[in-house]
């Protein structure tokens, strides 16, 4: 290995020196056109092309062959020697007819065959050789007359390209959903696309390279940048590798750039926007209801969970995967891409695709009444000791007046009941939810049969009555009693103090004695 090593740096640098140092004078070159060059439709795939002998009589003759091409493609050179040569040729590709400006890496054929391609643009070219026998490491057997046979074929590229030299300033604009062909050659190793988006979604960036021409093990790589040309995402693509592979990234609306570099030779590229389109439809529209109401869900995400909330839910809370489970109250379940909306209110929708990405959609329900009115003014069960003004509202359907009574009789809301007595109050909305409430009016304390500051020879019975809101606290001498039944028992002498309280928090005190 490092013998054969030394044979190539011996080689490289012989090869320099002749190009550097000989004019084209001095230039010992077989007449351009010797080596025809083919056009094939695949390089891959020719089996049998038409070879050219070069004789070399000395390892400073250098053979020169200009040939053009009218559009990108693959040149490839094959050289087959004789086998018993021992010999080590070079080979390289120039843009002048002096050898000097050379295109890639000098290339070397030995053995029996050698295959070697280049990448070019389209253009005039010169392709130059030289062979020589090596006796030692040191010096070429400058006597010995070698004779190689020389193919050289070419392979028009299927780009679509317009531009020879691509970069962030001046790219190629790739239409989103079509597949745009490339090529990339030793001239103009990397590519450059430019696509925009109107609209958030998941892009799938599908890409390949002739990786059967890779050189050198080299490894292709598509790279995503933003509008700032700040660097996003990149995937490789290996010599091993076949077809297309493909890079995926949640984009914002907006302008971005892909790279391709690495492998030379043929490339796809296209680019598919996966949009987060969401669509809630409700199953009907239609004037106010009780009814539950069916919300469809339509999108082209491809997910992997769905979660809707009866709830307003905030921006910052989409990724909160605890807020968005089962145990949630608001939770709502799922059927399928259907869910069930019971009440008006906002539902909100999560969606969570195959990369793990949420987004999220709301939908408000507007015409689903089953609320009970507000009542202001009252509340159900308490009594009072003043007149109170009652008012009552439905934001939803409406207020149905007809069925609006107190006491049985119609009445509109903002009345003020003055009068003691016991109420009822109902209400309804037009879709028939109502609330019925009953409250009190009570101006008087509670009565009893006893006369206060009064002295009794005998037991006492004592009798409570309250006819409106009814007796809610007894306190004998400073002692709570339990207010069970209207009537109080007092058996020994003494002196008394008796407090009572209604409901509507009306008091009456009253002292008396036992004394027999």
């Amino acid at each position: 290995m490092k013998k054969l090593l030394r044979r190539y740096l011996l080689i490289s640098a012989m090869v320099f020196g002749l190009v550097l140092c000989v004019s084209s004078q001095e230039v010992e070159a077989s007449v351009v056109g010797q080596i025809p060059l083919q056009v094939v439709d695949d390089i891959d795939n020719t089996p049998y092309p038409k070879m050219a002998n070069v004789d070399y009589y000395h390892y400073t003759y250098i053979n020169r062959t200009e040939f053009t091409i009218d559009s990108p493609g693959e040149v490839r050179a094959i050289f087959r020697e004789d086998i018993r040569a021992k010999s080590i040729g070079s080979v390289w590709i120039s843009t002048d007819i002096y050898g000097k400006d050379i295109i890639g890496k000098i290339g070397y054929f030995t053995g029996e065959e050698t295959l070697i391609s280049w990448f070019l643009e389209k253009g005039t070219y010169y392709m130059f050789s030289s062979y020589g026998d090596m006796l030692t490491e040191n010096n070429f057997n400058q006597g010995n007359y070698s004779s190689v046979s020389v193919a050289l074929l070419f392979e028009k590229s299927r780009t679509q390209e317009s531009k020879t030299t691509t970069s962030f300033v001046s790219s190629h604009s790739i239409k989103l959903n079509e597949t745009f062909r490339g090529f990339l050659s030793t001239i103009s190793p990397s590519d450059y696309y430019s696509f925009t988006l109107s609209k958030r979604a998941n892009v799938t960036i599908g890409y390949s390279f002739d990786a059967s021409n890779s050189l050198d093990e080299r490894i292709g790589y598509c790279t995503l940048y933003d509008s700032n040309e700040l660097y996003l995402a990149e995937a490789s693509y290996l010599p091993t590798d076949r077809g297309q592979k493909t890079l995926t990234y949640m984009l914002e609306p907006g302008s971005y750039y892909v790279r391709l570099n690495g492998i030379l030779g043929n490339t796809t590229l296209n680019i598919s926007p996966m949009y987060y389109d969401v669509e809630l439809t409700k199953s009907e529209e239609k004037a106010w209801t009780t009814e539950p109401m069916d919300i469809n869900i339509d999108t082209s995400i491809d997910y992997s969970e769905i979660v809707v909330l009866f709830r307003d839910v905030k921006k910052s809370l989409i990724n909160r995967d605890s807020y968005w489970s089962s145990e949630n109250k608001a939770y709502i379940p799922l059927d399928g891409e259907t869910f069930t909306a019971e009440d008006s209110g906002v539902y909100s929708v999560r969606i969570t695709d195959l990369q793990g990405n949420n987004t999220m959609k709301k939908i408000e329900v507007t015409n689903i009444d089953i609320t009970e009115p507000e009542i202001e003014g009252v509340e159900d069960g308490l009594s009072y000791n003043k007149p109170v003004t009652i008012t009552w509202s439905d934001d939803q359907s409406g207020i149905d007046n007809k069925k609006t009574k107190l006491n049985g009789k119609r009445v509109k809301t903002g009345i003020e009941v003055k009068d003691e007595g016991k109420y009822v109050l109902e209400v309804y909305d037009k879709l028939g939810n109502g609330r019925e409430i009953e409250f009190n009016i009570d101006y008087t304390a509670p009565t009893t049969n006893i006369k206060n500051k009064k002295t009794y020879n005998d037991i006492v019975i004592a009798q409570i009555n309250d006819n409106v809101s009814g007796v809610k606290r007894l306190v004998v001498n400073n002692i709570e009693q339990a207010v069970v039944s209207p009537t109080l028992y007092f058996y020994l002498d003494g002196e008394y103090v008796l407090e009572i309280w209604d409901n509507a928090d009306n008091y009456r005190r009253l002292e008396f004695k036992i004394k027999k």
